[in-house]
């Protein structure tokens, strides 16, 4: 038999299985009886975890933010420099593109949540999107100054502009991701990471010299393995 939960493992536990359930409905679409049978509980005990549905899509948030900060984590604590934007620029692409650093695939599961609260009234997405760009912004323009200064990224478009550039590129592309049709069969996770960092370098201004230099696929790969173990 397997050991009774606490009530924090019980409420992550909900919040983990009612994640994809969201996702698939909605905040408006989704019932709680359909997010009681996934987490395995009866609707009773969920109501005693979280009183309506809107306290838990507040909670399945709160987690996801809370947890997915591995690979952005290794960002922000790298010396700036044209390695460094080069790398944040390729974690980024991994944590949007391929939900690496979240739980339980969170990153790809938001997009569903994205669209479906664009579809509605819009707070989830206006929410999400300033938070994770705000958090993002800061760390890259720092690296940003730095390869700029090393004559590595030419003068031009504002860096935090570039930032949220950046972002809405990359969850454009993840979006395609969620409609399984309409991505390219031929091209693999790892390789749709690179040709996103390597689109996004460019459009910054980075030279085809630093490109070549700082930007090697099996490097940054192991790099973003190695924060995760």
């Amino acid at each position: 038999m397997a050991p009774r939960m606490t009530a924090e493992e019980r409420r992550c536990s909900i919040i983990e299985r009612a994640l994809p359930v969201f996702a698939q409905w909605g905040l408006h679409g989704v019932r709680l009886k359909d997010i009681a049978k996934a987490a395995g509980v009866s609707e009773a005990l969920l109501y005693k975890h979280f009183p309506d549905k809107e306290s838990l899509f507040a909670a399945i948030h709160d987690y996801g933010c809370d947890r997915s900060e591995t690979l952005f984590s290794q960002a922000a604590t790298m010396t700036p420099s044209t390695e460094a934007i080069v790398a944040t620029v390729y974690l980024m692409a991994r944590t949007i593109l391929l939900g690496e650093g979240s739980p339980l695939g969170y990153e790809r599961h938001i997009n569903r949540l994205v669209m479906h609260s664009l579809l509605e009234k819009g707070d989830f997405a206006r929410h999400f999107i300033a938070e994770y760009v705000r958090k993002w912004i800061p760390v890259v323009v720092r690296h940003m100054d730095a390869a700029i200064a090393a004559g590595d990224i030419k003068p031009g478009i504002a860096r935090p502009m570039h930032t949220w550039f950046a972002y809405q590129f990359m969850v454009a592309v993840s979006l395609f991701q969620v409609v399984r049709d309409l991505a390219p069969e031929s091209i693999t996770g790892d390789q749709l990471v690179e040709q996103v960092t390597l689109f996004i370098l460019r459009g910054a201004g980075t030279t085809e010299e630093a490109i070549a230099r700082c930007c090697c696929p099996e490097a940054l790969a192991a790099l973003a393995a190695g924060g995760q173990t």
